[in-house]
């Protein structure tokens, strides 16, 4: 069994398709699939719904890398070998889940910023590993993602 929920959701469905004989039944609390329009909705479409918030998760990265792809930036800050940049950009990626999931159903403020150090930066140096790399999903030539990539296949 398989249990997960927002992009985890990808990742179970992605392996469950891959190796069906290894899943016997998937559980899902909430879905995204990863598409790199939803990726781009979450770190900058949102914003258009909580400004204030999102210029703070914008203004988190050098001034010269604002217009292009946060997702990337964050990536990159988030394994830096400064550690003084690394959970600066930890932070503000947290603060900016922070302020989506609160206007969900079962969301807080400080879901994601609550958690200590390292279990905080694990979860941010994931998230955007992943979605800088579109989950490394299969691909197909009729129309190219945010980082000019190919968007995924579904089947």
């Amino acid at each position: 069994m398989a249990f997960a929920g927002c992009w985890g959701s990808t990742l179970i469905l992605a392996y469950a398709e891959r190796y069906p004989e290894r899943v016997s039944e998937i559980v899902i609390s909430g879905v995204t699939m990863t598409r790199p329009e939803k990726i781009d909705w979450l770190c900058r479409g949102v914003g258009r719904l909580l400004p204030g918030a999102w210029e703070t998760f914008r203004d988190a990265v050098p001034e010269a890398e604002r217009g292009g792809d946060l997702v990337a930036v964050y990536d990159r800050l988030v394994n830096s070998p400064d550690e003084a940049v690394r959970v600066k950009a930890a932070r503000a990626w947290c603060a900016w889940e922070d302020a989506v999931i609160a206007h969900e159903a079962l969301g807080h403020p400080g879901y994601y910023s609550d958690k200590t150090d390292d279990p905080l930066m694990a979860f941010v140096r994931i998230c955007a590993h992943y979605f800088a790399h579109d989950a490394w999903l299969e691909t197909d030539n009729s129309s190219v993602t945010r980082t000019g990539r190919p968007v995924f296949r579904r089947r």
